[in-house]
């Protein structure tokens, strides 16, 4: 080769958000290991509790090394929407962890407008507490509407997301508006039914 390489040295700045970001990586990691031990305990019908805890303080302190990061956000809000599955299913009130995984995923939209994940995961939530909501004989329309919304930004990111598809009829049907779903093209796109 005979040719030596120079990058020209990193800043102070640099070095930090490298370090930064290699340590929230890390820190990810240990998270997920432990929101993996809280989803195992859910299905296994014993309380995850614990385990999400843990999964959540290790996503707090990852957010704080790399506040920016959507994946990183989507997987906290993931750990508040399992602990809402463990109070739904033990006759607990899901709000509270309901409503703060809604707050992370549209903080996630806000840092990345074109990340699918969030968009999709955000319609999906408002999707089952509104069906919690029905379920306890309270007025499930709000959040049934605000999964319309979350869901048409899914779509306008990718009009053939098959789950989101899904989510959408599923909504739609709860919303009472079955007609709109008779001889509707999934080629055509949802957008009508969804404006309807």
């Amino acid at each position: 080769f005979g040719k030596r390489l120079y990058r020209r040295p990193l800043s102070a700045a640099e070095k930090a958000r490298s370090l930064n970001a290699r340590s929230a990586i890390a820190v990810t990691v240990l998270a997920c290991i432990e929101q993996d031990r809280g989803h195992e305990r859910l299905h296994e019908g014993a309380d995850p509790s614990e385990d999400l805890a843990r999964a959540k303080a290790l996503f707090e302190r990852a957010r704080e090394l790399e506040p920016d990061d959507p994946l990183l956000l989507c997987n906290l809000a993931s750990v508040h929407r399992t602990l809402a599955e463990w109070l739904m299913a033990t006759g607990g009130d899901p709000g509270e962890p309901h409503r703060e995984a809604m707050t992370i995923y549209e903080e996630a939209i806000r840092v990345s407008p074109r990340f699918l994940e969030a968009a999709y995961c955000l319609g999906e939530t408002h999707s089952t507490y509104g069906a919690w909501l029905d379920g306890a004989g309270r007025d499930p329309t709000p959040q049934y509407e605000a999964a319309c919304t979350a869901l048409r930004r899914a779509l306008a990111l990718r009009p053939d997301h098959g789950p989101t598809l899904e989510s959408i009829v599923t909504v739609l049907w709860r919303l009472g508006r079955r007609s709109l779903l008779m001889g509707l093209d999934p080629r055509k796109g949802f957008a009508p039914a969804l404006d309807a």
